[in-house]
């Protein structure tokens, strides 16, 4: 029996009432989500309400001020026009953030010069440059235990009884320096390479060859004790338990050590206990600092810091206030060989009075007595009492003989009171050197004084305007006698002597009897050449300078944090960095240095609204606005039509079950 047509369409229309009430509540979940969104624009919108940006200070050519957005690039990197150089820290690490190129700049370079002259773009540290701080750039140790080091680095090792090799590289690109080092015990021991040439090794029970090279010149500071040093070769420099006079944390009383210099003409000095000595074949010095004294064997001159009796050699002495480096220096040089005076100098005494006679000296009176107890209350020279009785009646003399005093006495007076001529030259540093270091070494002079320039005092012991005796000249470096404080051997690289040392004096040869200029306006020696610098001072010497001060900043941070180049010049990256409280903020004084600082103190730093975000959000928050009311209104014209229709049918259903209702009760009647 089939369905009639109203119990048909009673079907039909409770379909199409479900399919009605799933689309509208279809739009309802659409228009709940739509009042979502609404809420999440609202927020961004709100967030850009309360946005920020960083702005530092700019100093204008007529010395207005205004405020710009900052940037990592405008804020850290040099800006001439920034009134403070800034430099962002990690918060976790404290290591400073730099770009990428400097992070591999930096981690491809042995020493800040390096460093400072391939992110300038120079290829001559300019005149005046600032140096780094002494801080040395720490490295490892390859896979087999071997040790490389450039100036200005350092490392420590494990040593054992197997050798491993420590090798220095030579800056002028000549045959580097090794080291062969071993232990009999499990020690660790610390090696650095100053940027000035020294090494410094610290450590004990090490055994420390340089043997296999006899011309290798070592100038080693050895802290510890139970060492074994051997060179061997060469005219070194080894310096037990300190380096006297040098401002640096390298003073460590050593004892029980073992130092063999071989042949060369080496320089030892002793600051420790029963350490043992032997310079071999050569002329040794030597000079015992403190403690209990070494066994020596094959020294030819000993240095103690009191000369209390004449021994008509030219002993250790300390400069006192006549301001004689001059005098002092020309000593040293004339003397360097052969320690006697005796070609200078003739010294009688009787009781207290000292009758000295300078015995070249032939334009008047040569000859004058002094009592010690003048020389001992003038302030004078202190030590060697050869020295000291020789200065104060040289100064007495010149100013009986009308030669005005050593203090203000020129080259030419020294030469004629000491040498009895004035075959004598001064040069400059702007002329080339390599004719004179050549003959120099050669034999053809004896005796180079040279003096500083108007720079400060530096960590090297290099003192404003004062004279130093050049001991030694090598393709790589420079070795002086400083009069200052003590009688130790600065040794310098040549780029560093050209920077600090104005002026050559060169005494005793008729061929550098008067100034003599040379061509090419550079500075050689030997088969490396360092030209003067040239060129734009100016902007170059602010770059390189302040590549230098970046990478002491990057040592003392302990490393470096690289930034993405593509956040580099975004205010966002900035602004959430430090907002976050993922980086801090540090500023320079006027000394460079620097401080701790943040945006609410920092007058140089304002922190302002972001208004061009803001503009962006609320064009962005309008249009949205109006895409989702549009959507909104849709919705309810259709839940609307739903809802109609609904109606509609719900009527109709209601309809046909009234008329189903009736046809039964009349059914039911007819059977009744």
């Amino acid at each position: 029996m089939g369905l009639s047509s109203s119990q048909a369409r009673l079907l039909s229309l409770t379909s199409r009432m479900h399919d009605i009430e799933y689309k509208a509540q279809n739009l309802e979940a659409q228009k709940l989500q739509m009042a979502n969104k609404s809420t999440q624009v609202y927020k961004e919108y709100e967030n850009a309400l309360n946005s920020t940006k960083v702005q530092y200070k700019t100093i204008g050519a007529d010395g207005s001020a205004q405020f710009l957005d900052a940037t990592y690039n405008s804020l850290c990197s040099l800006n001439s026009n920034a009134s403070t150089q800034y430099a962002l820290f990690d918060t976790n690490t404290n290591f400073i953030y730099v770009p990428e190129t400097v992070a591999d700049t930096y981690n491809n370079t042995a020493t800040g010069e390096e460093f400072a002259l391939k992110m300038a773009g120079l290829t001559t540290i300019p005149n005046g440059a600032d140096t780094t701080t002494g801080a040395l750039k720490p490295v490892a140790p390859d896979a087999t235990g071997d040790i490389f080091l450039a100036r200005g680095q350092k490392t420590s090792a494990n040593i054992n009884t197997t050798p491993i090799t420590l090798t220095l590289k030579n800056p002028l690109g000549g045959s580097n320096y090794t080291y062969t080092i071993s232990s009999d015990t499990n020690t660790k021991a610390n090696f650095e390479f100053l940027n000035n040439g020294r090494l410094v090794i610290r450590g004990s029970n090490l055994k420390i060859d340089a043997s296999a090279s006899s011309t290798q010149n070592d100038d080693i500071i050895l802290l510890g004790s139970n060492n074994t040093l051997n060179t061997n070769g060469g005219n070194d420099i080894v310096r037990i338990g300190t380096v006297y006079g040098f401002e640096g944390n390298y003073h460590t009383r050593s004892s029980n050590n073992t130092i063999n210099t071989g042949a060369g003409n080496d320089y030892i000095t002793n600051y420790g206990d029963n350490n043992i000595i032997d310079g071999g074949a050569g002329q040794d010095s030597f000079m015992i600092l403190s403690g209990v004294p070494p066994v020596i064997n094959g020294i030819e001159e000993r240095y103690t810091s009191r000369g209390m009796t004449l021994d008509r050699q030219d002993g250790w002495v300390t400069q006192g206030g006549l301001g004689d480096c001059r005098f002092l220096s020309l000593m040293n040089s004339l003397t360097m060989n052969n320690k006697s005076l005796a070609p200078y100098v003739n010294i009688n005494q009787s009781g207290n009075n000292y009758t000295v006679t300078f015995k070249n000296y032939t334009g008047g009176n040569n000859s004058i007595t002094v009592n010690i107890n003048d020389v001992n209350g003038s302030g004078y020279s202190g030590g060697d009492l050869d020295i000291r009785v020789m200065e104060y009646a040289l100064n007495k003399l010149m100013q009986q003989n009308g030669d005005g005093s050593l203090e203000n006495c020129d080259w030419n007076d020294l030469s004629l009171y000491l040498l009895g001529n004035d075959n004598m030259g001064i040069f400059s540093t702007e002329t080339e050197f390599l004719k004179i270091w050549n003959d120099y070494k050669s034999g053809v002079i004896d005796n180079i004084i040279v003096s500083t320039s108007g720079k400060g005092d530096t960590s090297e012991g290099i003192v404003n305007n004062h004279a130093y005796a050049v001991k030694n000249v090598t393709s790589d470096y420079v070795e002086l006698i400083n009069p200052w404080d003590d009688k130790d051997i600065l040794k310098l690289t040549m780029d560093d002597f050209y920077k600090y040392f104005k002026n050559v004096a060169v005494f005793g040869s008729t061929k550098y009897d008067t100034p003599y200029t040379y061509a090419n306006g550079g500075v050689s020696n030997d088969n490396s050449k360092i030209n003067i610098y040239v060129g734009d001072t100016t902007s170059d010497l602010a770059k390189y300078n302040y590549y230098i001060r970046l990478y002491n900043t990057i040592i003392e941070a302990g490393g470096c944090t690289t930034i993405p180049d593509s956040m580099i010049n975004s205010t966002d990256w900035l602004s959430n960095m430090i907002n976050n409280g993922f980086v801090y903020i540090k500023a320079q004084d006027s000394n460079n240095n620097w401080y701790d600082t943040n945006i609410a103190t920092n007058t140089g730093l304002q922190e302002v609204s972001n208004d061009i975000d803001l503009k962006k959000a609320e064009a962005k928050y309008e249009a949205d606005m109006r895409k989702i009311d549009a959507k909104d209104k849709k919705f309810d014209t259709d839940l609307a039509a739903l809802e109609a229709e609904r109606n509609a049918i719900k009527t109709e259903i209601d309809t046909l079950k009234t008329v189903a209702n009736d046809n039964v009760d009349r059914t039911f009647k007819l059977f009744s």
